[in-house]
């Protein structure tokens, strides 16, 4: 009888684990998607495995002026929903500030609403001197660092082809981060091809393996739009896919 019960259960869980994975084919499936037709404003739904976290919004404005110089300001809403609300009601709100001619962050404000309770963080980008400062103190950082948001949105305004790399650097919390992008193929979606990057990003020094995300990114369409990323973090496996039509 135990005999019997032990291979029902990993029968059982071998279906489990083959349903998810063939759930997730065909929800995160990149050539089901399609581009939007205007990148100003797009949306996305957040998944850990094919559980539904959240959604979240970016609106991207070309035009802004921050101290006096042209500027992009990317601003970054996301909630929790469904189920997760239960465990994790959470409100975020991001708001990051690029320097159009250095394409570099110079502010990045963060907001977290969570069960009443509000926390904030504003950050303040010094690329010349290579320095973060914040309220608890300044900072080293290294040449033409982004914040996560705009570290996203990297690829906006370049050119990219099959087979070039990059690698940048990302800071948000003092802990100097490099994040790398290798262009390795390209696929049909609906209405674009869009470009595959593979993707890595770690810590520069110390904690590597705790700290360490491989991702793949499907990005097209003018400005290089995110469409689908496909994350694997110490937590597990992250997606963020765009919702059609937004």
């Amino acid at each position: 009888m135990k005999f019997k019960t032990k291979y029902v259960g990993i029968i059982v869980l071998a279906g489990l684990t083959l349903g998810c994975f063939l759930v997730s084919k065909y929800i995160f499936n990149p050539s089901s998607l399609s581009l939007p037709k205007d990148t100003g404003s797009i949306d996305y739904k957040v998944y850990w495995g094919i559980v539904p976290l959240g959604r979240a919004q970016i609106t991207i404005n070309d035009n802004e002026l921050y101290n006096g110089k042209e500027s992009i300001l990317i601003e970054a809403r996301a909630k929790t929903t469904g189920i997760m609300r239960i465990l994790f009601d959470a409100w975020v709100e991001i708001y990051s500030v690029v320097d159009k001619a250095r394409m570099t962050p110079v502010m990045y404000h963060e907001v977290i609403f969570n069960r009443g309770k509000r926390e904030s963080k504003i950050l303040y980008y010094d690329q010349d001197k290579n320095i973060l400062k914040t309220e608890e103190g300044v900072y080293r950082i290294l040449p033409n660092t982004y914040d996560p948001v705009s570290a996203l949105f990297f690829l906006k305004h370049k050119k990219i082809k099959k087979g070039d790399s990059f690698d940048i650097n990302v800071d948000s919390n003092q802990s100097n981060y490099g994040v790398k992008f290798d262009v390795v193929d390209e696929v049909q979606a609906r209405n674009q091809k869009l470009f595959v990057l593979k993707g890595l990003s770690e810590r520069r020094q110390g904690e590597k393996a705790r700290h360490r995300v491989e991702f793949t990114m499907y990005a097209g369409g003018e400005g290089n739009v995110p469409v689908l990323i496909k994350a694997f973090t110490p937590l597990g496996f992250v997606t963020i896919k765009i919702i059609p039509g937004s």
